[in-house]
């Protein structure tokens, strides 16, 4: 009797949580292209900036990487829109959404370590 009562909350819990994680999911795309966007206009500002200060190839490159991964994730955007009505897509997308994000962060991350020196010539 108690296995039963055990399984059903947990079922109950399991629908719940998947509920959430849908809507996380939603509310995470209803803002990735605005993201994405600004995530690009961003790089290409930075880019600019740095363009006189930095090889061009280094720059050209890190810029080349950050329009790859913006590519990619409007590819990851439009496959999410399509899939939200499909239940079976819906967490494989999910996860390359947010894998998409944490790509995002990396380039970001190559561009501190590769950009922005951590001992600037003129404090040499």
């Amino acid at each position: 009797m108690l296995d039963t009562i055990h399984q059903n909350d947990s079922v109950e819990n399991r629908k719940y949580h998947d509920k959430i994680w849908r809507e996380q999911i939603n509310l995470v795309a209803e803002n990735a292209v605005v993201s994405n966007v600004f995530s690009w206009l961003l790089a290409l500002v930075i880019a600019v900036m740095l363009w006189s200060h930095h090889s061009h190839d280094l720059i050209i490159g890190w810029l080349s990487i950050m329009s790859l991964i913006a590519g990619v994730r409007i590819v990851i955007s439009v496959v999410e829109h399509r899939s939200r009505g499909n239940d079976q897509l819906h967490k494989p997308v999910a996860i390359l959404f947010l894998g998409g994000i944490l790509i995002t962060a990396f380039g970001w991350g190559v561009a501190a370590y590769t950009l922005f020196p951590s001992q600037p010539a003129e404090l040499q």
